[in-house]
């Protein structure tokens, strides 16, 4: 058998092609940061730089991408994958796989992507006057199905394969019609053994990484006192979930997360921060005229209300976690770059010793990016289900809008977290994370 060929869009650091076996050929991203890291790490790949302007495609085995979230995001607003917003560029990615015709297609997005309102451009009908009847989750099954294509889709929490942080995330892996091809994966980045979805779920998680930290350089009380500022300003139900940055310097200034770096603003003022020597002991740098002094004080320190988290972490990753905050610009502390790269279960300085990447690009690179581990997880999962009908059959499934032709009726509020979809049939799987199990344990 001939080695598996990959093409990505929407590539970032190239975190949702890690999980599979063979060679990228080719890639697509417009930002220059992660067009850095591309062009580091996968030597020898064509990089695109605009999706909108590709040209004709080299024929690949597996086409991937996660076309933008930001209007799907329960945390933006909200705009859907329609016309020229920036989620609606899947419409890029689906003329690719139509063109192509990959053996397979795999889609990750935010978990609003199974509320978020969709219409296509050429399919007016997906919109009766002010009600929504098509999905963001439906938009793209509809278009996966005309080119030709079964599915299934999931949705998954990288805390399940071990990761600090829930992240969930919608995958969706779809199968050419017809087609009898087994999708070969990466053996490398298998969710560890010990881990599975019902023991991820008990513990004090850290916030996911994100693109726009709204917490940099505000303290517990202001990001507080912002958060519902802003909630009443946007005259919303919700608000803004807990900041990664603020957490990290948080615990690190009470310390309750070390180790910390070195650096002279100290650890809570006190003139010294602590970190770990390379046989592990625990080490306080202590700040001098001549330069730092430093001084073994103990063992390996508590993380506080992430200690099982992180120890879980440490283990799924193969790693320890790395200090968890850095010097910063705004205030003396910051969460850390590498602390970061690690929360998403990247190889150690995959994104972070790669030259010409700055702290900001660094960390929103890795706030839109795929946890390689649990990409491999749904693909394992979904893979044994593209292309076969399981679970409760809903109709056949009309792809001009969220309507089954059953008695039931159209379904247009949100779809089920788990599915799949054959030949037009519809079913839905009865949990999320059925089938994970075999994956996880």
């Amino acid at each position: 058998m001939s080695e598996q060929t990959i093409g990505s869009l929407f590539s970032g650091y190239g975190g949702l092609d890690m999980p599979l076996a063979g060679s990228t050929l080719w890639g697509c991203e417009i930002a220059p940061a992660p067009r850095r890291v591309l062009a580091a790490r996968l030597p020898g790949t064509v990089i695109h730089k605009d999706v909108t302007d590709l040209p004709r495609l080299e024929h690949v085995d597996v086409i991937t991408g996660g076309s933008p979230c930001q209007d799907l995001s329960v945390a933006g607003g909200r705009v859907g994958m329609v016309g020229d917003s920036r989620s609606g560029l899947w419409s890029y990615q689906a003329a690719a796989i139509a063109e192509v015709q990959p053996r397979w297609a795999l889609w990750e997005n935010v978990r609003g992507a199974l509320s978020g309102k969709a219409f296509t451009a050429a399919d007016r009908s997906s919109y009766d006057g002010d009600v929504v009847l098509m999905r963001a989750l439906g938009r793209v099954l509809a278009d996966l199905h005309m080119a030709g294509y079964d599915a299934a889709w999931s949705t998954l929490r990288a805390s399940d394969v071990g990761a600090c942080h829930l992240r969930e995330r919608v995958f969706v892996l779809a199968r050419r019609r017809g087609s009898s091809d087994r999708l070969v994966l990466d053996r490398r980045f298998f969710p560890a053994s010990s881990f599975s979805p019902t023991t991820a779920r008990s513990t004090s998680h850290l916030p996911t990484p994100a693109v726009n930290d709204m917490g940099h350089g505000k303290d517990l009380a202001e990001y507080t006192s912002w958060r519902y500022r802003q909630k009443a300003s946007d005259g919303t139900r919700a608000v803004h979930g807990r900041s990664l940055d603020v957490e990290v310097r948080t615990a690190a200034g009470e310390a309750r997360m070390l180790p910390t770096p070195t650096a002279t603003t100290g650890n809570g003022g006190n003139g010294y921060s602590y970190s770990l020597d390379k046989e592990g002991r625990r080490t306080r740098y202590v700040n001098t005229l001549s330069g730092v002094a430093t001084e073994v004080i103990g063992e390996d320190p508590s993380w506080g209300v992430y200690e099982e988290v992180i120890t879980r972490a440490a283990e799924a990753v193969g790693r320890p976690a790395p200090v968890a905050v850095e010097p910063g610009v705004r205030r003396p502390l910051r969460v850390g770059r590498r602390f970061v790269e690690w929360m998403m279960m990247l190889p150690e300085g995959w994104v972070t010793d790669v030259a010409d990447v700055s702290y900001r690009q660094a960390l929103t690179m890795l706030g839109n990016g795929v946890v390689p581990l649990q990409a491999s997880a749904a693909c394992a999962v979904l893979s044994g289900r593209a292309g076969r009908g399981e679970g409760d059959p809903w109709g056949v499934f009309d792809t001009r809008s969220d309507v089954w032709m059953t008695e039931d009726g159209p379904f247009t509020k949100s779809w089920p977290r788990s599915g799949s979809m054959v030949d037009g049939e519809v079913y839905s799987s009865p949990t999320a994370l059925e089938g994970a199990r075999h994956v996880c344990q």
